[in-house]
């Protein structure tokens, strides 16, 4: 049984990204890195590390102090030292391959992925994450059934309405769902994404978790 700290929202959203087997993407790079990126934002708006601003959208610094996770605290530094970023571009610059593969190799570190190279054209290797301890990932699924089989007025926290947002708008629950049980959730998925929070901040990422008007990929 794995007694790994509670997972941040972007190493949530890259095992729904990843195969269990083999370690490929379930729905593609550009759909995991949506995902990522926007867990990144959701993470760090969550602790006020940063802010989102509607006029114009961007992103700046908060009074948040650093995670303590190298990724997360790369980012704070970044949007530090350029003072603000175009919305527009956050999420995109958020879940780039690098910090995927460095998320993957954090959870290795774990034991809930584990690290292997696969050679590609007999020249390259590529590194894939398979699933190591299928635990995690099984208690993840059941969290976001239980939410969204709920009725669709059903309280919900914030850290996984926000989870569900992001990985419904990148077709990340595909994965792990049947098309009809997402279908019979419709209603509760579309209460979700439209649901609002007493928290500004908090209301605005999930609207943008829906909507998903930050991203250049054609997911």
């Amino acid at each position: 049984m794995t007694t790994q700290a509670e997972l941040l929202l972007p190493e949530e959203l890259l095992l729904l990204a990843l195969r269990d087997q083999g370690g490929g993407w379930e729905k593609g790079e550009d759909a995991a890195r949506a995902a990522v990126g926007a867990g990144m934002l959701a993470e760090l708006t969550m602790r006020g590390g940063l802010v989102l601003h509607d006029d114009p959208p961007r992103v700046t610094r908060g009074k948040g102090e650093a995670t303590g996770h190298p990724v997360l605290d790369d980012i704070l530094d970044e949007v530090a030292d350029e003072g603000e970023i175009p919305a527009a571009e956050a999420v995109a610059r958020f879940g780039t391959s690098t910090n995927l593969q460095r998320l993957a190799q954090g959870l290795a570190r774990q034991d809930i992925l584990k690290e292997t190279e696969e050679r590609v054209l007999l020249v390259f290797t590529e590194n894939k994450y398979p699933t190591a301890d299928p635990e995690p990932e099984q208690r993840l699924v059941e969290r976001i059934r239980e939410a969204i089989e709920a009725a669709p007025d059903a309280p919900l926290d914030e850290r996984t309405a926000v989870l569900v947002a992001i990985a419904n708008g990148t077709n990340l629950l595909s994965g792990h769902f049947s098309a009809a049980e997402l279908d019979k959730a419709a209603p509760r998925l579309a209460a979700i994404a439209e649901r609002s929070h007493t928290d500004d901040a908090a209301a605005n990422l999930l609207r943008q978790a829906s909507a998903w008007d930050m991203f250049k990929w054609d997911l």
